[in-house]
């Protein structure tokens, strides 16, 4: 019968009568795996925007047999997911310190739940062989009473000192019955000076407002970040749209994507539509000054008229235009201009049909900022 693998350290488990010669070194293996899963420590470098899966092997040295995971300097611009394999029950401390950007750490098996980070802290966490689960404030039990407070002398000092901040007050489950048992009074909040300016020193930031639960659930809120922070869901129902203001019921619509609205280049073309012209009229009358009529003159015929001379057979001469067969000539009038007024007729002027073609490219190539709507849990 062959030697069989635990399921949660995954340790050699040798059969009776096998491995004859080697139980030795064999149980000297398994003791380091043990070593490794109780007092292990290992630095793990992770990738940005990846999944970086840690692995448990049988019988061998493995970076998720590990009691203390530590993770290398980094800086996290966007999702980024730590997992543990399935069906282990174990331990664990997760060192978070050294990186930026924590919320966009997840940790987590590899097909079950685990946590999203909300600092750059050590956490605790617990694997049960289905899901990973952080160990908090929250989860674990205890009291501080009136007379241990009153006895330790917590003062303004102790509290910055100490950095008891919103989280640990909702783990320790602070309600208004505890604060008027405790007799917290009006000359009390006077004399420790709770002051805008302190508020803003302690830094009360969105992490801390969800954790007091000062949002109710199903309020959808915008965030300049990639993943939801802790306490809100990310709602990936509307994408690449514009936000627009409005007085009355908010709602959605359009058919363009912002990008398609608003890309690098956009081009119009088109086409203006057809029509015909026609021009018709005429001049305006104008009279003709005399220096303005072509200079001429007019002819005629000449008579001419011979007295006293008779023909041979004793007859005198009649007078005769010279075209009649008379003595031939002409004489000239005088030249005139006729001084009438004219007009002249423009006649009718028309073209055929027509259009005109257009077209042009603009930027609208917009700057922008990306967010995301996150629901309140």
């Amino acid at each position: 019968m062959a030697s069989t693998y635990s399921t949660d350290l995954k340790l050699e488990l040798m059969a009776t009568g096998e491995n004859a010669g080697t139980w030795g070194t064999k149980t000297n293996a398994n003791l380091n795996l043990i070593q490794q899963a109780i007092a292990g420590y290992e630095l793990i470098t992770l990738t940005d925007g990846a999944t970086t899966a840690l692995v448990m092997n049988n019988a061998s040295i493995s970076n998720a047999r590990n009691m203390v995971l530590k993770f290398a300097t980094i800086t996290l611009t966007s999702a980024t997911t730590v997992t543990i394999p399935d069906s282990i029950e174990k331990f664990y401390i997760f060192d978070c310190s050294l990186i930026t950007n924590p919320t966009n750490l997840t940790i987590k098996t590899a097909t079950g739940t685990g946590f999203t980070l909300d600092s750059n802290k050590i956490y605790a966490a617990y694997a049960d062989g289905t899901n990973l689960n952080e160990v908090s404030l929250d989860t674990l039990g205890g009291t501080v009473g009136t007379t241990q407070i009153a006895n330790d002398a917590v003062t303004n000092d102790k509290v910055a000192a100490d950095a008891i901040d919103t989280v640990q007050i909702v783990d320790d489950a602070v309600t208004n019955a505890k604060v008027a048992a405790d007799a917290i009074n009006t000359s009390q909040l006077v004399d420790d000076a709770v002051t805008q300016a302190k508020i803003a020193n302690n830094a009360v930031g969105p992490d801390q407002l969800t954790n007091d639960a000062a949002i109710p659930s199903g309020t959808i809120m915008l965030f300049q970040q990639t993943a939801a922070p802790t306490g809100f869901t990310k709602l990936t129902s509307q994408n690449n749209k514009a936000l627009r203001v409005v007085s009355g019921t908010a709602s959605t619509g359009g058919s363009n994507s912002f990008t398609d609205a608003f890309n690098s280049n956009k081009t119009v073309s088109g086409t203006t539509g057809s029509s015909s012209v026609s021009i018709s009229g005429s001049t305006a009358s104008h009279t003709l000054s005399v220096s303005e009529i072509p200079s001429h003159t007019h002819t005629k015929p000449a008579w001419q008229m011979t007295a006293g001379i008779r023909h041979q057979d004793g007859t005198d001469y009649i007078p005769q235009r010279g075209d009649q067969g008379g003595p031939s000539g002409t004489f000239t009038m005088s030249s005139t201009g006729g001084g009438g007024g004219h007009s002249h007729g423009a006649g009718t002027l028309s073209g055929g049909s027509h259009s005109h073609s257009f077209s042009d490219t603009f930027n609208l190539n917009v700057q922008y900022v990306d967010i995301i709507l996150a629901s309140k849990d």
